[in-house]
């Protein structure tokens, strides 16, 4: 049986949650605390067991021309024990035609590795978003910086970031201002650091591979005292940028899918107007 949640289905949460994915028991009290809501969490309920679940959140497709109304899939799991009997499918397929009732133009998601992309198509989605990595020496990264003087950090403040998104990336997909919030929120709280100064900001986290620059809003010609901040502020000998599909920086770059679109028949001519768009797809609490 597929159901909403319910305020008493905290724990059965945080129990697929747990058993499914790599968090300690801190970040998943985070997100319970912070995003869980029980009229936004589907369940599959498998001879009383809560076995699957998926979570909705609302989010906006520009293409440059229009606004779509979407729904993002986030935490898609299934209990080990449950797995291969198409619980999952079917959850996926009942949120999309939630979404159609609610009038939800598209239904997207990011899967949680390259191999996954294969099962989600069986699942009537597309990839309709890329991103283009890079990754730096630190050595490279100097000659990227030259002899420019660093950007001069000032304090990061929400909003300001928020409205400078918004003015950056004219075909994207989109969260409103509470969504956006939480994944700065997020972002923080995983050990990530919000770089903001006049010309833009960036979002920078240490991994094992690497610092990663998640995301990097900033004007023409300001990237190499970009960079000289990059080499300043941290030691990596490494730093992998995610930037979007359609960004002029760097020559060499790997592409890679970054998240799936599915729309129900009507709006066939809208998926390939947005893809043509090739929207901005990123901060997507992967």
């Amino acid at each position: 049986m597929i159901r909403f949640a319910e305020p008493c289905d905290r724990e059965a949460v945080a129990k697929i949650w747990r058993e499914c994915f790599a968090d300690d028991s801190y970040y998943i009290d985070f997100f319970l605390n912070n995003l869980f809501k029980p009229e936004r969490c589907l369940i599959y309920d498998y001879e009383g067991t809560p076995a699957a679940m998926l979570h909705l959140l609302p989010i906006n497709l520009n293409d440059q021309v229009a606004t779509f109304k979407t729904q993002y899939i986030y935490a898609a799991a299934t209990l080990p024990a449950f797995q291969r009997r198409g619980l999952m499918a079917k959850l996926i397929d009942f949120a999309v035609v939630y979404g159609i009732e609610k009038g939800f133009k598209f239904t997207s998601l990011l899967p949680a590795n390259q191999s996954l992309y294969g099962y989600y198509e069986k699942c009537g989605f597309k990839s309709a978003f890329y991103i283009k990595r890079t990754v730096l020496t630190r050595a490279q990264l100097t000659v990227a910086a030259g002899n420019s003087k660093s950007a001069i950090i000032i304090p990061s403040d929400d909003k300001a970031i928020y409205s400078r998104r918004l003015d950056s990336f004219n075909s994207a997909l989109l969260w409103d201002y509470e969504m956006f919030s939480y994944v700065l929120k997020e972002w923080r709280f995983t050990g990530g650091e919000i770089i903001s100064f006049k010309n833009g900001y960036a979002l920078c986290r240490k991994t094992d591979k690497g610092l990663l620059i998640k995301e990097l809003c900033i004007t023409d010609g300001s990237f190499a005292a970009f960079a000289s901040v990059l080499l300043e502020r941290f030691e990596a000998d490494i730093f992998i940028f995610h930037l979007p599909q359609s960004s002029q920086l760097f020559e060499n770059t790997e592409l890679l899918y970054y998240g799936m679109l599915r729309a129900d028949n009507d709006n066939g001519v809208i998926v390939e107007s947005v893809f043509k768009s090739k929207p901005y797809y990123n901060l997507m609490l992967d």
